[in-house]
């Protein structure tokens, strides 16, 4: 604290004048000279701070492709974000997998070694600031075999499709380091002629996507085989009285073969040679009774119900011979008893229009369009009943034999 000191002038009050600071003690010699040189250090390094350049800090990495099968066909290039990022290293490191072989170099330019591991290899870039970022590289292995397909049933309104999931096999044999491999389609001609008539088939475009594999060796997305319900018509393969000897009769089909071929990445290219190739089986059969399309790809077959224009078979009367009716009463609105002739057919598909309908001289007979009950008359001959549509596409008939009343004897 400082000194106070109070003076006393002749003709007035006494005042507080404070008293100088103490002067500090000269430092030393040897403490002078430190804190010269800190002093002269300090700015020294405060200048090389103003000169030397910002570090900019990495916070991603991009990918020239994500993916790369084993064989690769050519190098991934890294890229570290943003641009100006500073003193990016690089490094291949473990993900799922061991990057055995796999190798980036100072530019990021990534070589994938032909003994890489199936999973992925996390590509690190790290700034001079210590900051860093990483992206996986998908390493896929390439199917080599087809192992089993799964089938359902999607048709249509207007078309009888399948889908198929394929499920493939690798190298390996670990269906597991498949995922991240694609597959792609191709036909020798997209074009056929079939049984049912000129086909043009829809396949994948060159360069399409294709599918995917996920780690079960399957395919991501199905592959659909159809044909168009309008171009298969059973009418011409089934024998009916409209077609009594048909040219060519069931089961009919054609075959197209689908021939698959893998992805080599990172460039995506499709390998020259397929791995495998799978027979896509279009035919229309009644093995089984009913007229059914069934569709195959691979390992399985789908079996749809016939779908198309109506076929009328198997037109049967019970009883085909009949004694023809007593004569028609001539009093007006009498009732005339009149045997009866049941006749029933078959139709596909089951839902279409099924009529029935007299043919030729009707010999006095009527008959239930509905129903199919004939109720004969008075004359002996011949009948004919149509099972249709009501057109004249597609029939079968049956015939019905009326035999004459017996003469009625004198008692």
């Amino acid at each position: 604290m400082s000194e106070v000191r109070r003076t006393a002038e002749p003709d007035g009050p006494a005042e507080a004048v404070a008293a100088p600071e103490p002067v500090p003690a000269p430092l030393p010699e040897a403490v002078a000279r430190v804190l010269a040189l800190q002093r002269s250090a300090g700015n020294h390094a405060t200048a090389q701070l103003l000169r030397a350049p910002k570090q900019v800090a990495v916070d991603g990495v991009t990918l020239s492709s994500r993916r790369a099968s084993v064989p690769a066909d050519g190098t991934v290039k890294a890229t570290a974000k943003p641009a100006n990022a500073t003193g990016v290293t690089w490094a291949a490191e473990k993900g799922t997998a061991e990057p055995a072989g796999t190798s980036i170099d100072a530019k990021g330019t990534i070589t994938v070694a032909d003994t890489q591991e199936a999973g992925d290899v996390n590509i690190k870039a790290t700034s001079d600031d210590g900051s860093w970022a990483t992206m996986p590289l998908m390493v896929s292995e390439k199917p080599t075999a087809l192992d089993s397909t799964s089938g359902s049933d999607t048709s249509t309104k207007e078309r009888y499709r399948g889908e198929f999931v394929h499920t493939f096999t690798g190298k390996s044999g670990d269906k597991t380091k498949l995922e991240g491999a694609n597959i792609n389609e191709k036909f020798d001609s997209l074009t056929a002629a079939t049984p049912f008539g000129p086909f043009t088939l829809e396949a994948n475009r060159a360069g399409s996507k294709g599918w995917d594999l996920d780690g079960s060796g399957a395919m991501a997305g199905p592959d659909k085989v159809s044909i168009g319900k309008a171009g298969v018509d059973a009418r011409k393969f089934v024998k009916s009285a409209s077609n009594p000897s048909p040219s060519k009769t069931l089961p009919q089909d054609f075959t197209m073969t689908q021939k698959l071929h893998a992805k080599t990445w990172p460039k995506g290219a499709l390998d020259a040679k397929p791995f495998t190739t799978t027979p896509h089986v279009r035919a229309l059969t009644d093995a089984n009774g009913p007229l059914e399309v069934v569709i195959s790809a691979g390992m399985e077959s789908v079996t749809i119900p016939y779908d198309g224009k109506p076929v009328y078979t198997n037109a049967t009367a019970s009883p085909t011979t009949v004694v023809a009716s007593e004569p028609k009463p001539k009093a007006k609105g009498a009732d005339w008893d009149r045997a009866e002739v049941q006749v029933t057919a078959e139709v596909q598909p089951s839902t279409a229009k099924l009529q029935y309908s007299l043919i030729g001289d009707k010999l006095g007979c009527v008959v239930d369009k509905a129903t199919g009950l004939v109720k004969i008359g008075d004359k002996p001959g011949t009948i004919k009943v149509r099972t249709s549509d009501g057109g004249t596409g597609h029939y079968d008939e049956v015939a019905i034999q009326i035999t004459a009343r017996p003469a009625e004897t004198a008692e």
